[in-house]
């Protein structure tokens, strides 16, 4: 009853017809039953029970402009962490000044450590780079791309990101020429690769690192919500011929 009432409620606000068959209400339970039977899952922070993850129920719509700008500033972004990340005077006089974070200040002082040991920089480094962008509406002008933030040290909703936009692709498909009156063009709706991409790059990490036995150590703080979307690259990178260690506190004696 309790989804129903939800499902109702929200295909009031979605902007399609509503007195018709199918209608707003076929689409969010048909976008649920997708989500659940494909594992676009995750666990409740509140009653720690299955439930869906948070997706649209619709891609959103932006300017192609604004999205070629991304896409072209992305290998350039990703140059620039990297020089960023060979400047050990820049970083420390640049994260000193938020010493009172103690995220930071930690990060700070494991960085100073491997300084002091010689274990970095490292002839091999590998990045795992996003940039959240928001669009920036001017009354009268074209809306603009704005940075967000770059993240630098989640490898999250990669799987869930592609599964995903493969469900707007199903809800498109089956749902276009009814409820949403034609307003979606497939042929507008870009492909997205992290599914693959991501475990691929790892596993290239790892070969290109040299060291026979080598492992992906993946960092799970206790609680964690996401574990299907991580325990695809965990059931993955073995196909490549990779370990990863998705939980360094259940497995801290395989490091000693």
């Amino acid at each position: 009853k309790s989804r129903s009432f939800e499902m109702e409620k929200f295909a009031e606000r979605l902007p399609i017809s509503a007195n018709r068959s199918p209608n707003g209400n076929d689409i969010v339970s048909s976008s649920l039953d997708y989500a659940q039977s494909h594992s676009i899952v995750m666990y409740s922070k509140q009653t720690q029970q299955l439930t869906h993850a948070p997706y649209s129920l619709l891609p959103t719509p932006i300017p192609r402009s604004a999205f070629d700008q991304a896409t072209a500033l992305g290998p350039d972004f990703n140059v620039l962490v990297d020089k960023i990340c060979q400047d050990p005077k820049f970083i420390i006089e640049s994260l000193e000044s938020t010493a009172e974070d103690p995220f930071t200040t930690e990060l700070l002082k494991i960085y100073k450590e491997m300084l002091e040991k010689n274990l970095y920089p490292q002839p091999i480094t590998f990045g795992i780079f996003r940039s959240d962008y928001m669009l920036d509406a001017v009354k009268g002008k074209e809306p603009g791309l704005k940075q967000v933030e770059l993240n630098t040290i989640a490898a999250s909703f990669s799987n869930l990101s592609t599964k995903t936009s493969e469900m707007h692709r199903y809800i498109i498909e089956r749902f276009g020429d009814t409820v949403l009156e034609n307003r979606y063009n497939l042929d507008n709706l870009p492909k997205n690769q992290s599914f693959d991409g991501l475990p691929n790059a790892m596993a290239d990490a790892v070969k290109a690192y040299g060291v026979q036995g080598a492992i992906v150590v993946m960092i799970v703080h206790p609680g964690e919500t996401n574990t299907f979307d991580q325990r695809w690259l965990e059931s993955t990178l073995p196909k490549h011929g990779t370990t990863l260690v998705a939980n360094l506190q259940q497995n801290s004696q395989k490091f000693h």
